[in-house]
């Protein structure tokens, strides 16, 4: 409150900002736990030791996982990240993205949503939340 006074004059506003983050959080973390035991599933499948560096990016990218989580869940479970191949889709998405900013659109706006941006779709109920367990 010192450094900064407006936190002590606005206290439900932030304790329901740190609510609804922490609950947005609760959530990437659930979705992300389902598909790791899908990918972690896959590995065992293909008798690896090595969780696919794509699937742990589209983790990160997609579902806002933390990477450093993955690792840890995939060491608990005796596998290790394919490293080159997260840093190659790391950086294929990255020039996708690059890409996008420097294409011409035809006047047609491009839309990213990040996790917030879904997270608030998915509270405020916006959109109906698609089912992808038949694809894993």
């Amino acid at each position: 409150g010192e450094a900064f006074p407006e936190i002590t004059k606005h206290v439900t506003n932030v304790k329901d900002i740190l609510n609804e983050e922490e609950e947005s959080f609760s959530r990437t973390l659930d979705r992300g736990e389902k598909l790791f035991d899908t990918y972690l599933q896959k590995a065992k499948q293909n008798d690896t030791t090595l969780l696919s560096g794509a699937d742990v990016w589209r983790l990160y990218d997609t579902y806002g996982f933390p990477v450093d989580l993955t690792r840890l869940m995939a060491e608990e479970n005796g596998l290790s990240v394919d490293e080159q191949e997260f840093l190659k889709e790391q950086k294929k998405a990255k020039e996708i993205s690059r890409n996008a900013r420097n294409t011409d659109t035809d006047d047609r706006e491009i839309v990213a949503l990040d996790m917030h941006d879904i997270a608030k779709i998915e509270l405020d109920k916006i959109a109906n939340i698609t089912d992808d367990n038949f694809k894993y």
